[in-house]
């Protein structure tokens, strides 16, 4: 791929916003990567339901 210059290059030139992937085709998306907020979603914090899970084992 050749050096850093050449590799952030191509990162900027194949880097698509979501918004914009949405309206493009397939074929336009081909060798691309697409950027921005792919998943938003509200999720339980990870440790707070391990706790859960510890203090129940706990009780066996």
């Amino acid at each position: 791929m050749g050096g850093a210059v050449e590799m952030l290059r191509w990162q900027k030139e194949a880097a698509v916003r979501v918004e914009k992937a949405k309206e493009m085709s397939q074929e336009q998306l081909r060798g691309k990567f697409t950027i921005g907020i792919l998943a938003d979603r509200d999720l339980p914090v990870y440790t707070r339901e391990y706790d859960k899970v510890r203090e129940k084992a706990k009780e066996f």
